[in-house]
């Protein structure tokens, strides 16, 4: 049986406001325990070609799903920041792994390799976001200066020009005699001469 059919069976006659039936509906069709498939997102949740802006917003978006605050780990101090809550160390440290098996990892890497690295939750998403706009204004810059330096034309390379000819070579015999190197009057003073032609 299908959902129809159990409410014209079971609950129709109960309705007795468009808020009810609404509300029935909405019960009918909730998800079964929304945190494990919360977490399940969470946890498949990937970087990819998101910016770190993009990542933090819809890594938030799903701990909220979960009933996780971004402030997990963490206590508020006097001063308006943030301390660190040795009683949610662990559920930190596991959303934090989460968050960072999301990110890319060339921008884990740097992460890592930062001179003071992310500790809290809060750290971490506030340090990938300007360390991942940081790259892409970087990569940008390099798109506008090369760009600019290039040579507005250049000549297209052939990769395998050979020269043809279109005539055989000429091969010269160096034995062979050398016929009309001369004129006829050039011969005719010569003979005149007494020249020998050998």
């Amino acid at each position: 049986m299908n959902w129809q059919t159990n409410y014209i069976i079971d609950q129709a006659y109960k309705v007795t406001s468009y808020d009810q039936f609404k509300s029935l509906l909405d019960d009918s069709f909730k998800l079964e325990n929304a945190g494990a498939h919360a977490q399940q997102d969470l946890s498949a949740l990937r970087q990819g070609k998101l910016s770190a802006e993009e990542l933090v917003a819809e890594f938030k978006s799903k701990m909220s799903k979960m009933g996780i605050s971004e402030y997990i780990g963490t206590t508020s101090n006097v001063l308006g920041g943030y301390n660190i809550d040795p009683t949610m160390l662990g559920a930190a440290n596991i959303v934090i792994g989460m968050f960072k098996r999301a990110l890319n990892e060339p921008l884990w890497k740097k992460l890592i390799e930062l001179e003071t690295p992310p500790c809290t939750l809060l750290d971490w998403f506030k340090k990938s976001v300007v360390l991942d706009n940081h790259f892409r204004e970087m990569q940008e810059e390099e798109k506008l200066y090369s760009s600019s330096f290039k040579p507005r034309y250049t000549a297209p390379r052939r990769a395998n020009f050979k020269f043809t000819q279109k005539y055989p070579p000429r091969v010269e015999d160096p034995n062979a005699m050398d016929i009309n190197a001369m004129t006829v009057k050039e011969r005719d003073d010569l003979m005149k001469k007494g020249a020998c032609f050998y």
